[in-house]
């Protein structure tokens, strides 16, 4: 970008560090040690350190439909050149190069699309805080983007809805959106947030102020089937729900619920209880000392619940679960869970009776 271009940073923020504890660990034995070498590494990073959010207001911008950013000049946005290679750099100065013929958009555009392949817990993680802050968080004397348009991915049901329901959180006035699918396009101005690719505390602060008006749910235990998922599930995933529905627990299955409903829900919980994945995210709403359990695949080493449950500050433990072998076309994490329905019954019971009794 040229100079004009980089020093239209309009915003410096700071999500303060988080302080953190271990998880309660439940059969650890059944990961690989080096997979929980992976995770003690970043269950011992006491406190998760401070971050800074950037926010940017750039004009005449070309996106790709990797997600790079180029000026009208065809120079790259630095803020988010460390994100790709050198091959995928190369050929975007080549792609941008051929979009002058692509009709510029001219509005004002709030970038909330995401490019990686875990959409609904980028949506809710990064996109909306994004959103959220653009149009809310900006402190005294930024540009006002309350008429500016949102750029969402173009998603399939349910989360083309959710992205809908959270955005009307953001109103008066109603947002304006677009749903753009993989493509090059041109924006007269583009406000773009860098720092939120990863569960901070300012991004959890801006979900917890999007949703202040929704409702708290009835207080009940919830457990979130993954019956309605096509990956990482109990392969006997409807026993599992009979189970937990004989335990006391309410069976969520997110996929059929919307997003205020999910938040309500959660905002009521006694405790939760779930398998790993982007909808248990939605247990961030829950109170502060929320009991969180979550089942967790074997070979997977993602912290990001753990994460979120630190800066709510809900105790949170992890029960690692053997994975079925027979699915070699899925990457090892994304296997089904093995989980006997007497050891899940064992599971919920201990959870009742510590929370309830």
């Amino acid at each position: 970008m040229n100079a004009d271009q980089t020093d239209r940073c309009i915003a410096r923020l700071i999500a303060p560090a988080t302080s953190t504890k271990v998880p309660v660990l439940t059969d650890a034995n059944l990961s690989p040690p080096a997979v929980i070498g992976v995770l003690a590494r970043a269950w011992l990073h006491n406190p998760l350190p401070a971050r800074q959010i950037t926010v940017h207001h750039l004009a005449n911008v070309t996106i790709l439909a990797n997600g790079l950013l180029f000026d009208a000049e065809g120079a790259l946005f630095p803020e988010n050149a460390d994100e790709y290679s050198d091959d995928d750099i190369a050929h975007g100065h080549e792609s941008a190069a051929q979009t002058a013929e692509v009709p510029i958009l001219q509005r004002t555009c709030i970038m909330c699309k995401s490019f990686g392949p875990d959409r609904e817990l980028a949506w809710l993680l990064e996109m909306l805080p994004a959103a959220w802050l653009a149009r809310r968080g900006l402190p005294d004397g930024a540009p006002d983007f309350s008429d500016a348009v949102f750029i969402l991915d173009d998603a399939t049901e349910p989360l083309r809805q959710r992205m809908i329901d959270g955005l009307q959180l953001l109103g008066p006035p109603a947002p304006v959106a677009t749903f753009i699918p993989p493509m090059a396009m041109r924006v007269a101005e583009l406000v773009v947030v860098r720092g939120l690719a990863a569960p901070c505390s300012l991004g959890v602060q801006a979900l917890l102020d999007i949703t202040a008006e929704i409702p708290v749910g009835p207080p009940q235990l919830l457990f979130f089937s993954r019956t309605d998922a096509g990956t990482c599930r109990m392969r006997d995933s409807e026993d599992g729900d009979a189970v937990a529905d004989a335990a006391g627990f309410t069976v969520i299955h997110p996929q059929r619920r919307n997003f205020r409903e999910m938040v309500a829900l959660c905002k009521g919980a006694l405790g939760i209880v779930g398998i790993a994945g982007p909808d248990i995210a939605f247990a961030l709403f829950a109170r502060p000392r929320t009991p969180i359990f979550v089942l967790a695949p074997a070979s997977g080493t993602d912290t990001v619940l753990w994460a979120l449950a630190q800066m709510r500050q809900q105790p949170y433990s992890e029960i690692r679960c053997a994975q079925h072998e027979d699915q070699p076309e899925l990457a090892p994490a994304a296997r089904d869970l093995i989980m006997e329905a007497g050891a899940l019954d064992v599971l919920l019971r201990r959870v009742f009776d510590a929370t309830i009794r």
